[in-house]
């Protein structure tokens, strides 16, 4: 079996990705759609995901986790989350 996406569903205005980048910034990225994402993993179990897709500079809808920034979260419409520290704890050192 090949991992596939089972549905689509498109996001509601308001939702986004939370990145941490490299300097403790915080970048967030509109949710485009939810991908139903199934697969199998190293025992062969068949495994099932909700995944957020953005839309990514080269116009593709591409799974979140899938960038090099790590993904600090999901913020939903109205969430006031300071993500400050959470970016600051994720920041590679140099």
């Amino acid at each position: 079996m090949r991992e596939r996406i089972l549905s689509l569903c498109p996001a509601l205005p308001g939702w986004s990705v939370v990145y941490g980048l490299d300097d403790s910034t915080v970048l967030r990225e509109p949710i485009a759609c939810w991908a139903l994402h199934e697969w199998k993993d190293d025992r062969g179990q068949v495994r099932t995901e909700v995944v957020a897709l953005i839309n990514a500079d080269d116009g593709y809808l591409t799974p979140a986790d899938e960038l090099t920034n790590p993904v600090l979260g999901i913020e939903k419409p109205g969430d006031a989350r300071d993500w400050t520290a959470a970016a600051t704890s994720h920041r590679k050192p140099e």
